[in-house]
């Protein structure tokens, strides 16, 4: 019997180092799409060097590019329809982008599902022609950024620039956020 009992923990622990190499090795594919591990890293490139390029499918299946908005004043949003503080959002998002045709809201869905990011979207009836929504099931762009949290926004300049970053929730559609992108669609030396 101790034989067996010795036998069974030498199995289990072999099957568990196994996993810890897999989980390792996993993390270390995912990070060709972090171009840095430290947030701070990423904040310094992202308003020194402008927005990261990306490449996602549209809701109808095209292919966007980030660097495709050039001279937009950008609001990149990450978000997704089984996040209960970004489903709480984006109405007021839509509403900005409404108020400010000027900019562009590019939101990009972490749904594994497009039909669910198809369904919620289709609640709200038409969407500005300014909104830019993108599907993001492999979570490029959140890795990408350094996302930890969802929803996490960045507000890019026309010159590419990062000029705010949110993380959480923000009413986008309160006078005050509605005038500031006013003022930065207006100014584009506004920092």
């Amino acid at each position: 019997m101790s034989k067996y009992r010795h036998l069974f923990g030498l199995l289990f622990s072999i099957g568990t180092v196994v996993l810890v190499i897999i989980y390792i090795s996993k993390r270390l594919d995912t990070a060709e799409y972090n171009p840095a591990s430290d947030s701070h890293e990423i904040l310094a490139k992202l308003s020194n060097s402008g927005a990261f390029d990306f490449e996602l499918s549209d809701l109808e299946g095209r292919s966007v590019k980030m660097s495709s908005f050039v001279n937009k004043v950008i609001l990149l949003n990450l978000w997704a329809t089984w996040c209960g503080p970004c489903v709480e959002e984006f109405p007021a998002l839509l509403a900005l982008a409404r108020h400010i045709p000027e900019m562009r809201l590019v939101a990009v869905a972490a749904d594994k599902e497009p039909d669910a990011v198809r369904s919620f979207v289709k609640a709200f009836g038409n969407i500005s022609s300014n909104v830019t929504l993108l599907l993001d099931p492999e979570q490029k762009v959140r890795l990408l950024y350094g996302t930890q949290v969802l929803p996490e926004s960045y507000i890019f300049a026309a010159d590419s620039r990062l000029l705010r970053k949110v993380v959480g929730t923000e009413k986008w559609d309160r006078p005050e956020a509605i005038d500031f992108f006013r003022h930065v669609v207006a100014d584009p030396s506004v920092r």
